[in-house]
């Protein structure tokens, strides 16, 4: 569970990028509440006639290469932005990613199995390569403002949560976008694009609260396939041609099959924000588990599952809390806290007999047989997890950065979910009840209109380590170039 999370969050975190990045003009009425491209506006002479259509579209076009111990990554994107003319209530705005993408994926086996004798014949190291290509619709909706009390907006949006930029625990919790080469990355690049309507109301002057509805989810398809190449490893044979031989039963959740629902309160005072948010949807931030009941093969040798509907993701029900307070007008404190359960599929093995009984049971026999009988039959423990972070801005007149610390922690939900997490994790190191780690950069504006920038940041993630440097130059209103160069590594 833990290591398809980690990787799919180094994904899209490492890199080494150049990017052209031709701005589109954000010139209209309504401030660009729901993401898009951070473009710079441009200056139009009336007196020119026609119709300057460079005001209305504009993209970013970026190629990513990176290595690692654990991921290796290969994206070239092209993002178009289109941003149709507005007027004093509606605004338009249509955003496509065409995208080729390749990740390589590297899986070794725990030193303990291999200390003991590696039973099963499992290789030592296992590399699954996924690629495709696809285009995209990364933003397509319509926002109309009737009155200054209202916003609705209907169609494919970015869902912007959290007061952190890079890794949010509020954000956390929505799909996130695993193809961004945006030279400026913030909240609206790693967030995935959903199908919505959200309704914001005013109630005040500095309140705002949202009411939000995706009735058919959607996640990243180089996300989607890292989740899949776990699912296979996991649940199928592996041939020699690299194809798999799945259980007649094995079937892979379709993320449209799931509906997301929020209530969101936003608080923005002079120098403090707070936000609470309540949402019920799916998470899909974790490998999907098998819905189906452990039962005994009908000779007793062995066992089989009944009730085979393949896999799902686990529902997501939380309530999210987070802050922002301005310290000076330099250094702000940032805050956030959300909880919510997750599900991880146990590592059954071979299971000689269900039904045997004695002192001389294997681990695997012990746990299928305590499945069967405190667990309902279900080949998952539920966990509950929980994401805390605290963390500083700051923005001088050159110089700017940011710390962040986030504590990660999850543990079994019940005692049955313990005992099942004990007999599974029985000599071996368990690693997996969460973690502290650091988020850190810092950076500098270059020249005297603060053109260029430049820095560099590292992170850790359980046993993972990364650090890179990046950096840009703005050429005018229609270029900028910028690039990231990154490390991870996986000890």
């Amino acid at each position: 569970m833990i290591k398809t999370f980690q990787s799919s969050i180094l994904a899209v975190a490492m890199g080494i990028g150049a990017i052209v990045n031709i701005p589109s003009a954000m010139g209209q009425g309504l401030p660009d509440d729901f993401g898009g491209t951070d473009g710079f506006e441009v200056e139009i002479d009336s007196g020119q006639g026609g119709l300057d259509w460079s005001r209305y579209i504009g993209g970013t076009v970026g190629a990513v290469t990176a290595d690692g111990d654990t991921i290796s990554r290969q994206l070239a994107a092209l993002q178009l932005d289109i941003n149709l003319p507005a007027t004093d209530t509606v605004k338009t705005v249509i955003s496509v990613d065409f995208a080729d993408f390749e990740n390589t994926y590297t899986q070794e086996l725990r030193p303990e199995v291999i200390r003991n004798g590696n039973l099963e014949g499992l290789d030592e190291e296992r590399e699954t390569t996924v690629s495709d290509s696809f285009v995209d619709f990364r933003e397509a909706y319509v926002q109309w403002e009737p009155t200054d009390f209202a916003t609705l907006t209907l169609g494919r949006q970015n869902l912007v949560w959290g007061q952190f930029e890079f890794l949010s625990p509020v954000g956390f919790l929505l799909p996130f976008r695993g193809t961004n080469t945006s030279p400026r990355p913030g909240r609206a690049d790693f967030s995935y694009a959903q199908d919505a309507a959200n309704l914001a109301l005013f109630p005040t002057s500095n309140s705002e609260l949202q009411l939000i509805h995706v009735p058919q989810m959607r996640i990243d398809p180089s996300v989607e396939e890292n989740l899949k190449s776990y699912s296979q490893n996991r649940y199928c044979d592996r041939l020699a041609n690299d194809e798999f031989d799945c259980p007649a039963g094995f079937a892979f959740p379709d993320a449209a099959d799931s509906d997301m629902s929020a209530l969101r309160f936003t608080h923005y005072g002079e120098r403090l924000t707070l936000a609470v948010t309540a949402l019920d949807g799916t998470l899909f931030q974790f490998d999907p588990v098998q819905d189906a009941t452990l039962v005994a093969s009908d000779d007793g040798q062995g066992y089989r599952f009944d009730d085979d509907n393949g896999l799902f993701y686990g529902d997501l029900e939380t309530v999210t809390f987070e802050f922002a307070y301005i310290l000076s007008p330099r250094l702000t404190l940032k805050g956030e806290f959300t909880t919510f359960e997750t599900l991880e599929a146990v590592n059954l093995g071979e299971v000689e007999n269900l039904l045997r009984t004695g002192d001389d049971l294997s681990r695997e026999e012990r746990l299928a047989q305590e499945i069967v009988r405190g667990n309902q039959g279900k080949p998952y423990i539920t966990h509950d997890d929980s994401f805390i972070s605290i963390g500083f801005d700051y923005s001088g007149d050159k110089w700017f950065g940011h710390l962040q610390i986030i504590n990660f922690e999850t543990e079994p939900s019940s005692a049955i979910d313990q005992e099942l997490d004990r007999i599974e994790n029985e000599g071996f190191d368990d690693d997996d009840d969460g973690d502290v780690f650091p988020v850190f950069f810092i950076g500098r504006r270059l020249g005297d209109e603060d053109d260029g920038f430049v820095g560099g940041g590292a992170t850790a993630f359980f046993n993972a380590y990364g650090a890179g440097l990046f950096g840009g130059w703005r050429f005018n209103e229609s270029m900028e170039i910028g690039g990231f160069i990154g490390s991870v590594i996986d000890v």
